[in-house]
């Protein structure tokens, strides 16, 4: 037979555990609008897009971090880059191209062909090493 204090203790444990989880979790939902989203008819064949949406906790990250200097990089200048919601439709230029499965997905595009694809945003750094990958 368990003890009383014993329950306690497992009570105790499982409301810390449950208030680290909401610590963590993400409360709230940034979105920054219509404008920062690309219209899919006008994305240029060589571009990175990235398919985003108003839910998206690792967008934001990707936006903090790396999303609001990216248009100042050697990079932009050779792919600029396209936000794009994730429900939203790619063109006939681009229908050949295997929708997004999650977000973020960044889409590496040169001449209208996929190069490259990089799924999630592990951070920064892993960022540019993995999009290095497909640009040079």
């Amino acid at each position: 037979m368990t003890s009383v204090s014993a329950i306690r203790g497992q009570t105790h444990w499982a409301r810390g555990v449950i208030a680290g989880l909401l610590l963590f979790w993400p409360l709230h939902v940034t979105w920054a609008g219509d404008s920062a989203l690309a219209d899919p008819a006008k994305i240029p064949g060589t571009a990175l897009v990235m398919v985003t949406s108003p839910s998206c906790p690792w967008c934001d990250a990707f936006e903090d971090d790396v999303g609001h200097l990216y248009n100042k990089t050697i990079e932009a200048q050779k792919f600029p880059l396209y936000r794009v919601d994730f429900f939203s439709k790619f063109p006939q230029s681009l229908s050949h191209i295997p929708p997004a499965q999650f977000t973020p997905t960044f889409i590496v595009l040169k001449d209208y062909k996929e190069i490259g694809r990089l799924e999630g945003y592990p951070g920064d750094e892993m960022f540019w090493w993995r999009f290095s990958e497909f640009t040079e």
